[in-house]
């Protein structure tokens, strides 16, 4: 299957899996946690596919 676009690859697949994982992750924390450890990590996860993954995926494609 030829790639057409960045959500066509397998490493983005991933990234988008572990951002699941991590919301159902914390959705179990207490929620006295809501504002700090859980925050962090949703935000954490976001940048990891908005400012490592796309840009990198995005040189993959030119």
């Amino acid at each position: 299957m030829p790639i057409e676009n960045y959500r066509d690859l397998e490493i983005w697949q991933n990234g988008i899996e572990f951002v699941k994982q991590i919301y159902q992750v914390t959705a179990k924390f207490p929620s006295d946690e809501k504002y700090d450890i859980i925050a962090q990590m949703k935000r954490f996860t976001m940048r990891i596919l908005k400012y490592d993954l796309l840009p990198a995926t995005y040189e993959i494609l030119i």
